[in-house]
């Protein structure tokens, strides 16, 4: 198939463009991203009618004097995400390859531009059963044509109306799993895979709120990294939905029970995968119970979620995206992976590598989930870069000098109780903080920011994405007046950054060097 792509002009983009048979509209200035959807059937089978529109974007090759190269296609997580949604990421991460090569992104049947699943109740936060079952009994008989392989074929679907024969593939996290199923039921519709699969403020922070929480009483820090960790709700399900998510993982993911079996039993079946867990795999959350587990809903909401999810229909088999019998195709592969990852872990990672003929498994120090670009030294971004253009992965020994986790020394609610320096963790008892986007990083404003109950912090913190150099001029405030002004700064990408404090404290001077946040 050929891909026909009209001439688009570097200072005027055209306002339309046809590739394949698709008129497409220009919807993105400032990417110069066009607009697109095709018309599916919601069940491919016809046993239930109706149809979805699947949107996407696409963001031609910005020099059409030469052939192109490819087409990429990068796929979002969750499952739940909208693709277009990071088309910022994406779309950075691609840049130094888009001379001539397009980047296609598509949103999954039931995110974003292709109908995003609104499950009201779910969509507010609640994770209760009876949320469930009320999207449940919402999608009705559709309930099951939400998994992985029905959003595959539209990807191909899309991909046939484009004339594209082939892609690069670039998944994040759940979007790998997108990745293994378009390999697995069509494999000669990829080029490559490339794979990448949360913040690694609760690896800086945990060891020093948990000590501070046994040994001092003091909760404040470890409800804090909680909370954080618990800030997941979208309101806005063409972000995330959390009804395409509950259809994914009920329809793909395995289960301790049988979604075949009418309801009693599946309660049954999932008290006996408890049982039994409790009795041969007491250790499985260590240093937590099975039951302390449980109760955190942390990770695990497929445990027991989709007790209330219907039957499937006879031609489904739950838990069973691909037949048993698939085999992975010989493309090259490249799959990234965070030593940290506590969600996609390297052990996980490395069965999957081992399922494909063609891959090469790289564990990267220092980084949790979605590593891709995910360093300061630009070490994985080269990496996914270098193995796109070259179908090898090139030289990685960048990855020993991503820099490792700088953990907190303890959380204090005095100034009196840190020595000289050390930091007590990034403002925790009062204040405020806001951000923004600048034209090289970000710019913090801290008014009154409390990192302990007597000293509150008010300056601007500005942070170079491209040198990763952080800087920062502060006002210490204690007792209601300023003590001290402070100018720091930090490398932030080096390896063993060491910050650079002067300034005035006290009526005093002040020169000094810690090892930095």
């Amino acid at each position: 198939m050929a891909l026909a792509v009209t001439s688009i002009s570097q200072a005027r983009p055209a306002a339309t463009i046809t590739v394949g048979s698709l008129s497409l509209t220009l919807c993105n200035t400032g990417y110069t991203g066009y607009c697109g959807s095709i018309r599916r059937p919601l069940d491919p089978s016809g046993a239930l009618k109706g149809s979805i529109d699947i949107g996407f974007e696409f963001y031609p090759r910005r020099n059409t004097a030469l052939p192109r190269l490819g087409t990429l296609l990068p796929q979002e997580g969750g499952p739940g995400y909208s693709s277009t949604g990071s088309r910022g990421f994406y779309l950075g991460l691609f840049d130094a390859l888009r001379d001539r090569r397009d980047v296609l992104i598509i949103d999954k049947r039931g995110t974003g531009l292709s109908a995003a699943i609104d499950c009201p109740a779910m969509q507010s936060g609640s994770d209760s059963l009876a949320a469930v079952g009320a999207c449940a009994s919402q999608l009705g008989a559709s309930s099951w044509l939400y998994g992985t392989r029905f959003a595959a074929a539209d990807i191909v679907a899309v991909l046939d109306a484009l004339g594209l024969p082939e892609v690069d593939f670039y998944g994040d996290s759940y979007g790998t799993f997108v990745g293994q199923v378009l390999a697995g039921l069509y494999p000669q519709r990829l080029r490559i895979i490339d794979n990448a699969g949360d913040g690694g403020s609760i690896y800086r922070e945990l060891d020093a709120a948990a000590r501070a929480w046994l040994q001092q009483g003091d909760a404040r820090p470890i409800l804090r990294l909680s909370a954080e960790q618990d800030t997941f709700s979208q309101d806005d399900p063409e972000s995330f939905s959390y009804g395409l998510y509950q259809a994914v993982i009920c329809s793909d993911y395995p289960l301790r029970y049988d979604l075949r079996q009418p309801g009693s039993i599946r309660l049954k079946q999932y008290a006996q995968g408890l049982a039994d867990a409790r009795a041969n795999r007491a250790g499985l959350f260590a240093p937590f119970s099975i039951d302390e587990a449980l109760a955190s809903q942390m990770y695990i909401r497929p445990l027991d979620s989709c007790l209330p999810w219907p039957a499937p229909p006879r031609n489904q088999t739950p838990g069973q995206p691909l037949p048993p019998s698939v085999r992975f195709p010989a493309v090259p592969t490249l799959v990234l992976s965070g030593d940290l990852d506590s969600v996609t872990s390297p052990q996980d990672a490395a069965q999957v590598t081992r399922q494909f003929p063609d891959a090469v498994h790289i564990v990267v120090p220092n980084l949790t989930h979605v590593v891709a670009d995910a360093d300061e030294i630009g070490c994985t971004l080269g990496l996914v870069q270098h193995f796109i253009d070259k179908l090898t992965p090139g030289d990685t020994g960048c990855i020993q000098r991503v820099r490792a986790v700088r953990t907190v020394p303890r959380f204090a609610r005095s100034y009196r109780e840190l020595a000289p320096l050390d930091s007590a963790g990034t403002g925790l008892r009062g204040g405020q903080f806001q951000y923004s986007s600048t034209n090289t990083g970000l710019s913090f404003k801290l008014t009154r920011y409390q990192f302990t109950d007597d000293v509150a912090v008010s300056g601007r913190i500005a942070w170079n994405f491209n040198t990763s150099v952080i800087t920062a001029t502060v006002d210490l405030w204690s007792g209601g007046r300023t003590v001290g002004t402070l100018n720091i700064r930090w490398t932030d990408s080096a390896q063993d950054a060491i910050a650079t404090v002067t300034g005035s404290l006290g009526g005093l001077a002040l020169r000094a060097h810690r090892i930095a946040p």
